[in-house]
């Protein structure tokens, strides 16, 4: 993804998908992959939730800046534009 910068996510894939989540992490520099983040994204994905996680560079950072709200918007398209994502779901 470009944003302020270029920054990846992790997506998480259900065997059925029945429902769909940006999930956003909170201020650590892990990420999506803080462990417990990871599990929890992946107890969703066995739930039928497709499940996307954007590794935010300010929150990486341990800030809030500027480019917090526009990068979030980036990973919200792309979201909305992977093609794993049923279309006709709404998340």
């Amino acid at each position: 993804m470009r944003g302020s910068e270029r920054f990846h996510g992790w997506l998480y894939l259900p065997r059925r998908t029945r429902g769909a989540l940006l999930l956003v992490p909170g201020l650590h520099y892990l990420g999506p992959a803080d462990a417990r983040l990871d599990r929890f994204l992946a107890i969703l994905a066995d739930a039928g939730i497709l499940a996307f996680c954007p590794f935010l560079p300010e929150f990486r950072r341990l800030r809030v800046g500027p480019s917090l709200v526009p990068d979030t918007g980036v990973a919200w398209e792309t979201f909305l534009a992977l093609p794993e994502l049923p279309r006709g779901l709404r998340p």
